[in-house]
């Protein structure tokens, strides 16, 4: 498995490095996957972002409420990462000036 892995990582970061090759100008060009799981995480991490900006939560409920978010939020980029490996590395290229 451990071989199979190391092609696989290998492959990926040969055609991410073909890819980031190019001169890419604009990233509106770059196709994001979502998955239904994604669009559940964003939809559970808007609602509890709004219920944070409310005044009336005591300290306790705020607590719990941004741990919730916390972890969602860990779990949706867990999500986007694996579903945007390329387009992750990319963006990062693009963004650190290479």
């Amino acid at each position: 498995m451990g071989i199979r892995f190391n092609k696989l990582k290998n492959a990926t970061k040969e055609l991410s490095e073909e890819i980031m090759e190019r001169k890419i100008e604009d990233l509106k060009d770059i196709q994001i996957v979502m998955t239904n799981e994604m669009k559940d995480l964003a939809i559970a991490l808007l609602t509890i972002k709004q219920t944070l900006d409310d005044d009336t939560l005591t300290f306790k409920e705020r607590k719990l409420f941004q741990k919730e978010f916390d972890e969602l939020l860990y779990k949706f980029k867990e999500e986007f990462q694996a579903h945007n490996q390329i387009q992750v590395q990319i963006v990062r290229a693009y963004l650190s000036g290479k």
